[in-house]
């Protein structure tokens, strides 16, 4: 019995120690990896800086301030989200072999509008090819 009291306080003590070590190191918190956005019509592009160890990255999603989703899986550091109009923020986390490694600081808020629909060449009217500004269509009184 005195044996069984030993090593679980041994192990208790391990268990401690390595708990300790990652709050010091910072393991499995969050971490400034660079994440940068750009948005690119109803595309938001995110981009970030490859860390060690890390096996693939999960992209992370919010909406509105609502929680947060897997919007995507990704080995290389890069990531493309098809959005539609609203307030998006974003963040990544890292997986390695251990399980969760980091969650990145979350992008600010992205506010992506909603487009407005590009005329074809053909079309007549402002943009299109054969645009006449005083054509039926668009003539003034």
């Amino acid at each position: 019995m005195n044996y069984l009291k030993r090593t679980s306080s041994w192990l208790l003590a391990l268990l401690g120690i390595v708990t300790i070590t990652g709050c010091v190191l910072g393991i499995g918190g969050d971490r400034d990896i660079n994440l940068e956005y750009r948005v690119i019509g109803s595309e938001v592009l995110l981009k970030w800086d490859r860390q060690e160890n890390v096996m693939f990255y999960v992209v992370q999603g919010s909406f509105m301030d609502s929680d947060w989703q897997n919007v995507g899986l990704n080995r290389d550091p890069f990531a493309s989200i098809s959005v539609s109009n609203g307030v998006f923020r974003f963040r990544v986390q890292g997986w390695g072999i251990d399980g969760l490694a980091f969650t990145s600081e979350p992008t600010d808020y992205i506010p992506v509008l909603p487009l407005r629909r590009v005329p074809d060449a053909t079309e007549p009217g402002p943009g299109g090819q054969h645009f006449d500004p005083n054509g039926p269509r668009t003539a003034q009184p």
